[in-house]
């Protein structure tokens, strides 16, 4: 390792990292003035993977630090791939974040999934066992991104598992990184506007713009209440109890009453 060595930085791969707050940036700062740069930046080929915010700040201040090279990334879809997964170790990420991550490693699976099925074919396009793969003929698909398929849900469910957030979280976030403006993600990202609510607004802009109707939510089942089979008196229950003339006495002797589970 060496101190303040020539690092470049790739404007692809600062983009993948999502930026920190104004008063994050400030504690960080203050953290790197008062004690130093304690953790290595990690590098791939001279280009910088993790650390672009204490990389700034020690530069601009002349503070030193140390580097170190990451292991198992061979190229460019696998570096992005070890920054997004990086990421996921991040406290300080909102639910949009960590969602948005996992939009952009969507593709990068989908591209590295390609590279490994193609470097085990054969040479005569086959599989590997001299059998060639056939194109089922062409059926009538859903090409609207919002209807998914089963392929579809699978993989949302997984980019939801890396994430560590629910499916239909992940669903939103895909649902909104198609249709949401760049002000709406904005709050989404600092925290200020939970997914459901984005989307039911997006989708109420949508109806709106269209001349329909914004779609009403489905109406929520009335609770069941159980239903008292006999008092503690052993009558069964009326408004005044026929032995005690007491007015609701299964309140006061809650504990003693049967209920019906059915």
């Amino acid at each position: 390792m060496t101190s303040t060595p020539e690092i470049r930085i790739d404007p692809e791969f600062a983009a993948l990292i999502p930026p920190l707050l104004p008063d994050e940036i400030q504690g960080l700062e203050i953290s790197l003035l008062t004690e130093g740069c304690h953790d290595a930046l990690t590098i791939w080929n001279g280009v910088l993977l993790d650390g672009h915010s204490r990389h700034k700040i020690c530069t601009d201040n002349g503070i030193p630090f140390e580097v170190r090279e990451v292991t198992g990334v061979s190229d460019r879809e696998e570096a992005k791939r070890w920054i997004i997964l990086h990421q996921f170790a991040r406290r300080n990420l909102t639910l949009y974040q960590r969602t948005e991550l996992a939009i952009r490693l969507k593709p990068i699976i989908a591209t590295l999934a390609k590279e490994r099925m193609m470097a085990g074919k054969g040479d005569d396009g086959s599989g590997g066992r001299g059998k060639k793969f056939e194109k089922k003929p062409d059926e009538k698909q859903d090409k609207n991104p919002d209807h998914k398929t089963t392929e579809g849900l699978r993989t949302t469910e997984a980019l939801a598992k890396k994430a560590g957030v629910s499916p239909s979280s992940m669903a939103h976030a895909e649902f909104l990184d198609r249709h949401a403006d760049e002000a709406m993600k904005e709050k989404l990202r600092a925290g200020e506007l939970k997914l459901a609510t984005a989307v039911k607004e997006v989708k109420a802009k949508q109806a709106a713009a269209s001349g329909r109707p914004a779609p009403k939510p489905a109406p929520k089942p009335a609770p069941k209440k159980p239903r008292l089979i006999a008092c503690a008196c052993g009558h069964r229950w009326t408004p005044t109890c026929p032995k005690c003339k007491k007015p609701y006495c299964w309140k006061e002797r809650r504990s003693q009453y049967r209920w019906n589970k059915s």
